[in-house]
Protein backbone atom coordinates (compact mmCIF):
# COMPACT_ATOMS: atom_id res chain seq x y z
CA UNK A 1 0.00 0.00 0.00
CA UNK A 2 1.26 3.08 -1.37
CA UNK A 3 0.19 7.14 0.10
CA UNK A 4 1.27 10.23 -1.53
CA UNK A 5 2.47 12.54 0.93
CA UNK A 6 1.12 16.34 0.52
CA UNK A 7 3.50 19.22 1.09
CA UNK A 8 2.21 20.98 4.31
CA UNK A 9 2.82 24.13 2.38
CA UNK A 10 0.02 23.16 -0.59
CA UNK A 11 -2.53 23.07 2.00
CA UNK A 12 -1.90 26.64 3.71
CA UNK A 13 -1.53 28.17 0.79
CA UNK A 14 -5.61 27.35 -0.58
CA UNK A 15 -6.47 27.80 3.01
CA UNK A 16 -5.01 31.40 3.77
CA UNK A 17 -6.13 32.38 0.34
CA UNK A 18 -9.93 31.35 1.37
CA UNK A 19 -9.33 33.18 4.84
CA UNK A 20 -8.45 36.33 3.13
CA UNK A 21 -11.35 35.98 0.64
CA UNK A 22 -13.72 35.58 3.41
CA UNK A 23 -11.87 38.45 5.17
CA UNK A 24 -12.54 40.69 2.61
CA UNK A 25 -16.53 39.76 2.18
CA UNK A 26 -17.01 40.34 5.40
CA UNK A 27 -15.24 43.82 5.04
CA UNK A 28 -17.13 44.78 2.29
CA UNK A 29 -20.21 43.41 3.73
CA UNK A 30 -19.62 45.52 6.91
CA UNK A 31 -18.90 48.59 5.16
CA UNK A 32 -22.40 48.18 3.11
CA UNK A 33 -24.35 47.68 6.27
CA UNK A 34 -22.42 50.78 7.71
CA UNK A 35 -22.90 53.03 4.50
CA UNK A 36 -26.79 52.25 4.71
CA UNK A 37 -27.06 53.07 8.14
CA UNK A 38 -25.86 56.48 7.25
CA UNK A 39 -27.35 57.53 4.42
CA UNK A 40 -30.95 56.13 6.58
CA UNK A 41 -29.75 58.38 9.05
CA UNK A 42 -29.15 61.28 6.48
CA UNK A 43 -32.42 60.94 4.99
CA UNK A 44 -34.13 60.96 8.59
CA UNK A 45 -31.93 64.28 9.47
CA UNK A 46 -33.21 65.33 6.25
CA UNK A 47 -37.02 64.22 6.66
CA UNK A 48 -36.66 66.09 10.31
CA UNK A 49 -35.19 69.37 8.73
CA UNK A 50 -38.29 69.40 6.05
CA UNK A 51 -40.98 68.82 8.75
CA UNK A 52 -43.33 71.13 7.91
CA UNK A 53 -42.04 73.20 4.96
CA UNK A 54 -44.61 72.45 2.10
CA UNK A 55 -43.20 75.14 -0.12
CA UNK A 56 -40.31 77.18 -0.93
CA UNK A 57 -41.20 80.16 1.15
CA UNK A 58 -41.01 77.54 4.17
CA UNK A 59 -37.75 77.09 3.07
CA UNK A 60 -36.35 79.94 3.18
CA UNK A 61 -37.27 79.89 6.97
CA UNK A 62 -34.89 77.35 7.69
CA UNK A 63 -31.92 79.08 9.88
CA UNK A 64 -29.26 77.35 7.47
CA UNK A 65 -31.04 78.31 4.21
CA UNK A 66 -31.64 81.82 5.68
CA UNK A 67 -28.21 82.06 6.58
CA UNK A 68 -26.70 81.00 3.34
CA UNK A 69 -28.83 83.12 1.31
CA UNK A 70 -27.76 86.29 3.66
CA UNK A 71 -24.25 84.96 2.93
CA UNK A 72 -24.42 85.12 -0.51
CA UNK A 73 -26.30 87.88 -1.14
CA UNK A 74 -23.89 89.79 1.17
CA UNK A 75 -20.82 88.60 -0.76
CA UNK A 76 -21.98 90.14 -3.95
CA UNK A 77 -21.58 86.66 -5.67
CA UNK A 78 -25.26 86.22 -6.66
CA UNK A 79 -25.04 89.73 -8.24
CA UNK A 80 -21.58 89.23 -9.94
CA UNK A 81 -22.81 85.68 -11.45
CA UNK A 82 -25.98 87.50 -13.05
CA UNK A 83 -23.94 90.27 -14.50
CA UNK A 84 -21.13 88.04 -15.87
CA UNK A 85 -22.92 85.15 -17.30
CA UNK A 86 -27.12 86.22 -18.60
CA UNK A 87 -25.80 90.32 -18.52
CA UNK A 88 -23.49 89.15 -21.08
CA UNK A 89 -26.16 87.68 -23.84
CA UNK A 90 -27.67 89.65 -26.09
CA UNK A 91 -30.10 89.00 -29.59
CA UNK A 92 -29.34 91.59 -32.58
CA UNK A 93 -30.87 91.07 -36.23
CA UNK A 94 -29.15 89.42 -38.91
CA UNK A 95 -29.28 92.09 -41.95
CA UNK A 96 -30.15 94.53 -39.74
CA UNK A 97 -34.36 95.00 -38.98
CA UNK A 98 -35.04 92.10 -41.24
CA UNK A 99 -38.30 92.04 -43.87
CA UNK A 100 -40.83 90.72 -41.64
CA UNK A 101 -42.59 88.27 -39.51
CA UNK A 102 -42.83 85.43 -41.46
CA UNK A 103 -46.48 84.91 -41.70
CA UNK A 104 -47.13 86.20 -44.94
CA UNK A 105 -47.95 83.70 -47.87
CA UNK A 106 -45.64 83.15 -50.72
CA UNK A 107 -48.29 83.52 -53.37
CA UNK A 108 -47.72 86.72 -55.63
CA UNK A 109 -50.83 88.91 -54.87
CA UNK A 110 -52.24 87.02 -51.08
CA UNK A 111 -50.75 88.26 -48.57
CA UNK A 112 -48.33 91.21 -46.76
CA UNK A 113 -45.67 90.50 -49.13
CA UNK A 114 -42.77 92.14 -46.35
CA UNK A 115 -44.01 89.50 -44.37
CA UNK A 116 -42.86 86.56 -45.93
CA UNK A 117 -39.46 86.32 -44.81
CA UNK A 118 -38.65 86.36 -40.99
CA UNK A 119 -36.86 88.29 -39.08
CA UNK A 120 -33.86 86.34 -37.76
CA UNK A 121 -32.05 87.08 -34.41
CA UNK A 122 -28.46 85.72 -33.44
CA UNK A 123 -27.28 84.83 -30.24
CA UNK A 124 -24.11 86.81 -29.18
CA UNK A 125 -21.84 86.98 -25.83
CA UNK A 126 -19.89 89.98 -24.65
CA UNK A 127 -16.36 88.65 -24.83
CA UNK A 128 -14.84 91.66 -23.43
CA UNK A 129 -12.67 91.02 -19.86
CA UNK A 130 -15.86 92.53 -17.60
CA UNK A 131 -18.50 94.04 -20.23
CA UNK A 132 -16.55 96.85 -21.03
CA UNK A 133 -17.79 96.49 -24.82
CA UNK A 134 -21.58 96.38 -23.96
CA UNK A 135 -21.42 99.49 -21.84
CA UNK A 136 -19.38 101.70 -24.36
CA UNK A 137 -22.28 100.18 -26.99
CA UNK A 138 -24.64 101.37 -25.00
CA UNK A 139 -23.09 105.02 -24.78
CA UNK A 140 -22.96 104.93 -28.30
CA UNK A 141 -26.83 103.94 -29.11
CA UNK A 142 -27.82 106.69 -25.97
CA UNK A 143 -25.81 109.32 -28.17
CA UNK A 144 -27.04 107.66 -31.43
CA UNK A 145 -30.38 108.59 -29.89
CA UNK A 146 -29.90 111.58 -29.23
CA UNK A 147 -29.15 112.55 -32.25
CA UNK A 148 -31.75 111.14 -34.18
CA UNK A 149 -33.95 113.01 -31.94
CA UNK A 150 -32.63 116.06 -32.98
CA UNK A 151 -32.92 115.29 -36.34
CA UNK A 152 -36.02 114.48 -36.17
CA UNK A 153 -37.22 117.59 -34.06
CA UNK A 154 -39.72 120.36 -35.83
CA UNK A 155 -38.32 122.62 -38.22
CA UNK A 156 -35.65 119.81 -39.08
CA UNK A 157 -35.11 118.06 -43.00
CA UNK A 158 -36.13 114.78 -42.19
CA UNK A 159 -35.75 114.03 -45.71
CA UNK A 160 -32.12 114.71 -45.89
CA UNK A 161 -30.07 111.72 -45.80
CA UNK A 162 -26.82 111.47 -44.16
CA UNK A 163 -24.35 108.72 -44.01
CA UNK A 164 -23.84 107.65 -40.03
CA UNK A 165 -20.41 109.63 -39.62
CA UNK A 166 -22.26 112.90 -40.29
CA UNK A 167 -24.84 112.19 -38.04
CA UNK A 168 -22.93 111.29 -35.34
CA UNK A 169 -19.95 113.79 -36.03
CA UNK A 170 -17.35 110.79 -36.01
CA UNK A 171 -16.99 107.02 -37.42
CA UNK A 172 -18.21 104.34 -35.53
CA UNK A 173 -14.47 102.64 -35.61
CA UNK A 174 -12.20 101.22 -32.67
CA UNK A 175 -8.71 101.54 -32.55
CA UNK A 176 -7.16 98.38 -30.33
CA UNK A 177 -3.53 98.61 -29.69
CA UNK A 178 -3.13 95.47 -27.87
CA UNK A 179 -5.23 93.24 -29.34
CA UNK A 180 -3.71 90.23 -28.91
CA UNK A 181 -5.95 87.17 -30.25
CA UNK A 182 -8.88 89.65 -31.16
CA UNK A 183 -11.58 87.25 -28.97
CA UNK A 184 -10.53 86.79 -25.47
CA UNK A 185 -11.25 89.81 -22.70
CA UNK A 186 -11.17 91.38 -26.15
CA UNK A 187 -12.62 95.18 -26.50
CA UNK A 188 -13.08 95.17 -30.05
CA UNK A 189 -14.69 91.64 -30.66
CA UNK A 190 -17.90 92.31 -30.07
CA UNK A 191 -18.31 96.48 -31.73
CA UNK A 192 -16.81 94.61 -34.69
CA UNK A 193 -19.69 92.31 -34.71
CA UNK A 194 -22.07 95.13 -33.97
CA UNK A 195 -21.24 96.84 -37.22
CA UNK A 196 -18.29 99.05 -35.98
CA UNK A 197 -14.93 99.45 -38.29
CA UNK A 198 -11.71 98.31 -36.61
CA UNK A 199 -8.14 99.25 -36.30
CA UNK A 200 -6.22 96.31 -34.97
CA UNK A 201 -2.39 96.76 -33.44
CA UNK A 202 -0.39 93.62 -32.53
CA UNK A 203 3.20 93.17 -32.37
CA UNK A 204 2.77 89.27 -31.95
CA UNK A 205 2.03 87.83 -35.37
CA UNK A 206 0.99 84.96 -34.00
CA UNK A 207 -1.82 86.88 -31.96
CA UNK A 208 -2.47 89.00 -34.85
CA UNK A 209 -3.40 85.84 -37.29
CA UNK A 210 -6.06 84.87 -34.61
CA UNK A 211 -7.51 88.14 -34.16
CA UNK A 212 -7.38 88.19 -38.17
CA UNK A 213 -9.95 85.16 -38.44
CA UNK A 214 -11.77 85.71 -35.40
CA UNK A 215 -12.90 89.43 -36.31
CA UNK A 216 -12.73 88.99 -40.09
CA UNK A 217 -15.53 87.28 -40.85
CA UNK A 218 -17.93 89.80 -39.31
CA UNK A 219 -16.83 93.00 -41.52
CA UNK A 220 -19.28 93.78 -44.31
CA UNK A 221 -17.66 96.46 -46.71
CA UNK A 222 -21.34 96.89 -47.95
CA UNK A 223 -22.75 97.71 -44.67
CA UNK A 224 -23.83 101.91 -44.28
CA UNK A 225 -20.33 103.46 -43.82
CA UNK A 226 -18.55 100.78 -45.82
CA UNK A 227 -17.17 99.00 -42.50
CA UNK A 228 -14.02 98.36 -42.90
CA UNK A 229 -11.21 96.19 -40.45
CA UNK A 230 -7.20 97.33 -40.62
CA UNK A 231 -4.82 94.49 -38.89
CA UNK A 232 -1.21 96.11 -38.20
CA UNK A 233 1.93 93.43 -37.01
CA UNK A 234 3.89 96.03 -35.21
CA UNK A 235 4.13 97.74 -31.78
CA UNK A 236 3.54 101.17 -30.24
CA UNK A 237 5.53 102.96 -27.48
CA UNK A 238 5.36 106.60 -28.15
CA UNK A 239 8.02 106.55 -30.69
CA UNK A 240 8.39 109.78 -33.64
CA UNK A 241 9.67 107.23 -35.90
CA UNK A 242 9.87 103.63 -37.27
CA UNK A 243 12.24 101.77 -34.91
CA UNK A 244 12.63 98.17 -34.59
CA UNK A 245 12.59 96.69 -30.96
CA UNK A 246 13.02 93.38 -29.29
CA UNK A 247 9.41 91.78 -28.43
CA UNK A 248 9.59 89.24 -25.38
CA UNK A 249 6.32 86.81 -26.55
CA UNK A 250 3.82 85.71 -24.15
CA UNK A 251 4.06 81.56 -23.12
CA UNK A 252 0.37 81.02 -25.00
CA UNK A 253 -3.23 82.67 -25.85
CA UNK A 254 -3.87 81.95 -21.62
CA UNK A 255 -1.25 84.52 -20.86
CA UNK A 256 -1.17 87.05 -22.95
CA UNK A 257 1.78 89.15 -22.02
CA UNK A 258 3.43 89.78 -24.79
CA UNK A 259 6.09 93.11 -23.81
CA UNK A 260 8.39 95.42 -25.73
CA UNK A 261 12.36 95.78 -24.52
CA UNK A 262 11.38 99.50 -24.22
CA UNK A 263 14.22 101.79 -23.13
CA UNK A 264 14.56 104.36 -20.35
CA UNK A 265 13.97 107.33 -22.18
CA UNK A 266 17.50 109.07 -21.90
CA UNK A 267 18.14 107.48 -25.38
CA UNK A 268 19.43 104.19 -23.77
CA UNK A 269 17.67 101.56 -23.76
CA UNK A 270 16.49 97.67 -25.21
CA UNK A 271 16.82 95.04 -23.03
CA UNK A 272 20.22 96.16 -21.59
CA UNK A 273 18.42 99.03 -19.52
CA UNK A 274 18.08 98.86 -15.60
CA UNK A 275 14.27 99.73 -15.67
CA UNK A 276 13.51 97.19 -18.30
CA UNK A 277 15.43 94.33 -16.53
CA UNK A 278 13.61 95.55 -13.06
CA UNK A 279 10.48 95.42 -14.54
CA UNK A 280 10.92 92.48 -16.41
CA UNK A 281 12.12 90.04 -13.69
CA UNK A 282 9.78 91.24 -11.53
CA UNK A 283 7.01 89.88 -13.65
CA UNK A 284 8.67 87.16 -14.94
CA UNK A 285 9.32 86.45 -10.84
CA UNK A 286 5.44 86.61 -10.07
CA UNK A 287 4.68 84.39 -12.79
CA UNK A 288 6.93 81.97 -11.90
CA UNK A 289 5.52 82.05 -8.31
CA UNK A 290 1.55 82.07 -9.36
CA UNK A 291 2.75 78.75 -12.10
CA UNK A 292 4.13 77.06 -9.13
CA UNK A 293 8.11 77.70 -9.38
CA UNK A 294 8.24 77.49 -13.12
CA UNK A 295 6.96 79.07 -16.80
CA UNK A 296 4.76 76.68 -17.56
CA UNK A 297 2.41 77.38 -20.52
CA UNK A 298 -0.64 75.36 -22.15
CA UNK A 299 -1.21 71.65 -20.89
CA UNK A 300 1.87 71.96 -18.18
CA UNK A 301 4.16 72.37 -20.84
CA UNK A 302 7.83 74.10 -19.89
CA UNK A 303 6.88 77.49 -22.22
CA UNK A 304 11.02 79.05 -22.63
CA UNK A 305 10.88 82.79 -23.21
CA UNK A 306 11.03 83.54 -27.17
CA UNK A 307 11.65 86.60 -28.78
CA UNK A 308 11.43 88.36 -32.07
CA UNK A 309 12.23 91.56 -33.67
CA UNK A 310 8.89 94.01 -34.69
CA UNK A 311 8.17 96.94 -35.83
CA UNK A 312 7.66 99.46 -33.89
CA UNK A 313 5.44 102.65 -35.01
CA UNK A 314 4.17 105.46 -34.70
CA UNK A 315 0.22 106.76 -34.89
CA UNK A 316 0.87 108.90 -38.07
CA UNK A 317 2.08 105.82 -40.24
CA UNK A 318 -0.61 103.43 -38.13
CA UNK A 319 -3.03 106.14 -39.55
CA UNK A 320 -1.99 106.34 -43.03
CA UNK A 321 -2.00 103.03 -43.40
CA UNK A 322 -5.63 102.57 -42.08
CA UNK A 323 -7.42 106.06 -43.04
CA UNK A 324 -7.92 106.24 -39.38
CA UNK A 325 -9.78 109.20 -38.94
CA UNK A 326 -9.37 111.98 -36.48
CA UNK A 327 -12.44 111.47 -35.03
CA UNK A 328 -13.56 108.00 -34.18
CA UNK A 329 -15.40 105.96 -31.45
CA UNK A 330 -13.16 103.95 -29.23
CA UNK A 331 -9.29 103.79 -28.82
CA UNK A 332 -9.01 101.00 -26.62
CA UNK A 333 -4.93 100.00 -25.22
CA UNK A 334 -3.59 97.43 -23.61
CA UNK A 335 0.54 97.82 -24.10
CA UNK A 336 2.33 96.07 -21.79
CA UNK A 337 4.35 98.53 -20.08
CA UNK A 338 4.00 101.31 -22.23
CA UNK A 339 0.47 102.28 -22.33
CA UNK A 340 1.14 105.58 -20.95
CA UNK A 341 3.44 106.63 -23.49
CA UNK A 342 0.72 105.71 -26.36
CA UNK A 343 -1.73 106.84 -25.34
CA UNK A 344 0.11 110.15 -24.87
CA UNK A 345 1.36 109.87 -28.50
CA UNK A 346 -2.18 109.34 -29.78
CA UNK A 347 -3.87 112.22 -28.16
CA UNK A 348 -1.28 115.03 -28.55
CA UNK A 349 -1.57 113.64 -32.26
CA UNK A 350 -4.80 115.19 -32.17
CA UNK A 351 -6.55 112.33 -32.46
CA UNK A 352 -10.05 112.26 -30.69
CA UNK A 353 -11.45 109.13 -29.95
CA UNK A 354 -15.38 109.26 -27.85
CA UNK A 355 -14.81 107.01 -25.35
CA UNK A 356 -11.02 105.68 -23.65
CA UNK A 357 -10.41 101.65 -22.37
CA UNK A 358 -6.89 102.30 -20.30
CA UNK A 359 -5.30 99.50 -18.73
CA UNK A 360 -3.05 100.91 -16.23
CA UNK A 361 -1.31 97.68 -15.14
CA UNK A 362 2.50 97.82 -15.66
CA UNK A 363 2.82 101.10 -16.71
CA UNK A 364 5.69 103.48 -15.21
CA UNK A 365 3.97 106.15 -14.91
CA UNK A 366 1.07 106.67 -11.56
CA UNK A 367 -2.37 106.63 -13.23
CA UNK A 368 -3.49 109.39 -11.02
CA UNK A 369 -1.23 111.53 -13.32
CA UNK A 370 -2.55 109.86 -16.54
CA UNK A 371 -5.64 110.68 -15.27
CA UNK A 372 -5.04 114.19 -14.61
CA UNK A 373 -3.53 114.38 -18.26
CA UNK A 374 -6.45 112.84 -19.75
CA UNK A 375 -8.99 114.99 -17.93
CA UNK A 376 -7.08 118.42 -19.12
CA UNK A 377 -7.44 117.70 -22.53
CA UNK A 378 -11.01 117.33 -22.60
CA UNK A 379 -12.07 113.57 -21.08
CA UNK A 380 -14.07 112.86 -18.47
CA UNK A 381 -13.24 110.10 -15.83
CA UNK A 382 -16.16 107.73 -16.02
CA UNK A 383 -14.96 104.67 -14.01
CA UNK A 384 -13.32 101.13 -14.05
CA UNK A 385 -14.55 98.19 -15.08
CA UNK A 386 -12.21 94.96 -14.94
CA UNK A 387 -8.79 95.98 -15.97
CA UNK A 388 -9.90 99.34 -18.11
CA UNK A 389 -10.38 102.64 -16.73
CA UNK A 390 -12.77 104.44 -19.10
CA UNK A 391 -13.42 107.85 -20.43
CA UNK A 392 -15.76 109.57 -21.84
CA UNK A 393 -15.79 112.92 -24.05
CA UNK A 394 -16.84 115.81 -22.36
CA UNK A 395 -19.84 117.49 -23.92
CA UNK A 396 -21.38 114.97 -26.04
CA UNK A 397 -24.70 114.54 -24.52
CA UNK A 398 -24.81 118.62 -24.32
CA UNK A 399 -26.70 120.39 -26.50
Amino acid sequence: ETSARVPSGAMRGPRAAGAVSSCVRVTALVSVVRGAAYVSSQVSVVSKYLEDVTDLTDLVERPLVRQGIQDLVKSGALASLTRNTLGRIHLMSLRGEGLGTGTGSSVAGDGDPESRFPKLQSLGVDVSHAGEASFVYDRFQRFLESKLATKRAPGTDTDKKEDITTVLGFTPLVLDVGANDGFLSSNSYNLVRWGWSSVLVEPNPEMLALAKTAQDWFVNPWRDGHQTGCYVNAAMAGVTQKETLRLKLGGDVVQMESALEVGDGDGTGGKDSANWKHASNARDAKLAKLRGGSSVGAFGKETPARYVDVDTLPIHEIATKCHLPTDFGLLSIDAEGVGDKVLREILNAGFVPRWILYEAMHNAEPFSVTKAYVEQLGWRYVRKIGWNHVFEREGMFEA
